[in-house]
């Protein structure tokens, strides 16, 4: 944590918002300071492995950058840290809940092959007198997003078929919470050894590929301009 003279302190009653000042008697700026030096940011760069939530990216050019190591470095700022522990704190909620309808087994269950090299942790494992065992996968998200939810959405549903079908359970559901009033939805799903074998072939097709994708030749899905690869320039 960085000592009280590496913090630049701002007046605690007044905060500069473009060219006018707004009081804000009760905020104490100086201790937002401190917690955001704490989780000070730090940078993930990993490659070698395709990672669950990467493969749920229908973007080729994204994925054999991120298996690649190339992406650019993602900084982890104090907020985004707030964010995973967040869905961390939401993740022991519910293994708390579970457990109290002693349907919980265990949680962060590694779910990892050598080839391809897929390496993951499903959140939670349940064991369910109607299905045995049941994997679940905890997500939030804000309302708007919650109220628009009719299925389990794409990159999770992959998600979550990679964690069935390497742990070689039958039945799981993603639980998604919404962050405003807790309220749930839980969309279920079996195992599906066809989008399985598809997920394959994807990563082996992406492991033999020999150069970067360009962006002309790159098919974007959805959400394109907020891929992480338009970041990385072609060759």
């Amino acid at each position: 944590m960085a000592g009280i003279k590496g913090i630049q302190l701002r007046h605690p009653s007044r905060i500069i918002r473009g060219n006018t000042k707004v009081r804000e008697d009760n905020r104490d700026i100086w201790l937002e300071q401190y917690l955001d030096g704490l989780l000070s940011p730090g940078i993930t760069n990993l490659g070698g492995s395709f990672h669950p939530s990467s493969l749920g990216n229908p973007c080729d050019r994204f994925l054999y950058l991120h298996y690649q190591g190339l992406l650019p470095g993602q900084e982890i700022s104090s907020k985004l840290r707030r964010i995973f522990d967040h869905g961390n704190s939401t993740q022991s909620r519910y293994e708390n809940y579970f457990n109290q309808l002693e349907f919980f087994v265990s949680r962060e269950i590694p779910a990892v092959i050598d080839g391809p090299p897929i390496h993951g942790r499903a959140d939670i494992l349940l064991k369910i007198p109607e299905y045995g065992d049941y994997i679940v996968e905890v997500k939030t998200i804000n309302d708007r997003g919650f109220g628009e939810l009719r299925n389990a959405k794409e990159e999770h549903r992959i998600q979550l078929q990679i964690y069935l079908n390497i742990l070689d359970i039958e039945k799981g559901g993603i639980l998604y919470e919404d962050k405003n009033n807790q309220e749930i939805k839980i969309f279920g799903q079996r195992r599906d050894l066809v989008l399985w074998k598809g997920i394959i072939d994807r990563c082996n097709r992406i492991m033999k590929m020999e150069k970067l994708p360009s962006l002309e030749s790159v098919e974007y899905v959805h959400d394109a301009k907020y891929c992480p690869c338009l970041g990385v320039a072609d060759a």
